[in-house]
């Protein structure tokens, strides 16, 4: 069997391929809104942009606390800083501070202050 029968890297149909991203939907649905941030944190570390961009709309698009929308806010900022959007991010977390701050957790407070420095607040 030559090298062109097959691909030593993993070779993957098309098919393979659109039931594994299926599954990653699938195992997306199954996790629960304060694992989907984690999730998008992870796929944002891997450069996956539009799918951790995708995690926080589908949050945000659910009722959660406070606390789990500043954290899906502030992993949507990293994103915007991380794909060269700072000013768009500064703009959305400037907004949430000025109406929320005061009752934001301060372990989001020096979240936000360590990514993006004092001049947020």
């Amino acid at each position: 069997m030559s090298n062109d029968d097959y691909d030593i890297e993993h070779y993957h149909s098309e098919e393979e391929k659109v039931r594994y991203q299926i599954e990653e939907q699938e195992v997306q649905e199954e996790l629960l809104p304060d694992q989907l941030v984690d999730k998008a944190s992870e796929l944002r570390a891997k450069k996956d942009f539009d799918g951790a961009i995708e995690i926080c709309e589908k949050i945000m698009g659910e009722e959660v606390d406070l606390d789990l929308t500043f954290k899906t806010i502030l992993e949507t900022c990293l994103i915007y800083k991380e794909i060269g959007q700072s000013e768009l991010a500064l703009y959305i977390l400037k907004g949430y501070i000025n109406e929320y701050g005061d009752i934001m957790e301060e372990s989001i407070r020096e979240e936000i202050k360590k990514n993006f420095g004092m001049e947020v607040f």
